[in-house]
């Protein structure tokens, strides 16, 4: 019995010296871990901007003529002309862009007709939107591929006629809006981490219209097709 009652008071002491640590382990040990902190996305860093310079080479332009001696058909030379944009895109993945430009130019446009020669100033403005596809990029050179769709306003200025034609020079078309679809093709460089220099090949199709009265002639076209060589910068906003 004496022995008994000794084993107890022997747990009873080792119980009370373990307690004290242990509640003090329990309180030091962190009942939940930290949560991971939240970092923000930035809004925006896959945006940029571009503005360009190009050369527009010269183009035949199927053409006719109703007045004088009535309708004539005939071919009408757009002349090479610099063209100059400006735009704003965002890059979706690496491999995946987009932007919105717009667009002027303006260059001669003459050519004869059975009843005499026409002449005057083409003037235009694009909008388009544009898609493309970077191929990777090799030494900080970046090939690309892209196509795009909008609308060009067109307006002939400063009109000319001889022979049979009379008209009125100063009686300015008000502007022509049409379809346009554009397909490029070019290599981007990074200058800096920001910038990159880009220079490329670019086919613009402009599809058929009126190029406006002007006194008793009226001229209108099947459309025409320019070809460009551009360059310019793109500016990403990171």
């Amino acid at each position: 019995m004496r022995a008994t009652k000794t084993l107890l008071l022997a747990g009873l002491l080792a119980a009370s010296a373990l307690a004290p640590a242990g509640a003090a382990d329990l309180l030091q040990s962190p009942l939940y871990e930290n949560a991971p902190e939240v970092v923000p996305v930035e809004i925006g860093n896959a945006w940029y901007l571009r503005v360009d310079g190009a050369y527009d080479f010269k183009s035949d332009v199927d053409a006719s003529a109703d007045g004088g001696l009535g309708r004539s058909d005939g071919t009408l030379q757009l002349d090479g002309a610099p063209d100059f944009g400006v735009g704003a895109g965002y890059h979706f993945t690496d491999m995946l862009r987009a932007d919105v430009t717009g667009r002027y130019w303006r260059g001669d446009l003459s050519g004869d007709f059975s009843g005499g020669g026409v002449g005057g100033k083409l003037r235009a403005w694009e909008v388009m939107a544009n898609a493309y596809v970077d191929l990777g990029t090799i030494a900080g050179f970046t090939p690309y591929i892209g196509g795009g769709a909008g609308a060009v306003n067109l307006r002939l200025e400063d009109v000319s006629c001889a022979a049979a034609y009379a008209c009125d020079g100063s009686a300015d078309a008000s502007g022509d809006w049409r379809f346009a679809y554009a397909a490029m093709a070019g290599v981007a460089y990074s200058l800096t981490q920001n910038l990159q220099l880009d220079v490329g090949y670019r086919y613009t199709h402009v599809g058929e219209g009126d190029l406006g009265s002007f006194g008793d002639l009226r001229l209108s076209d099947d459309g025409f097709d320019r070809h460009s060589i551009q360059a310019g910068i793109r500016y990403s906003l990171w």
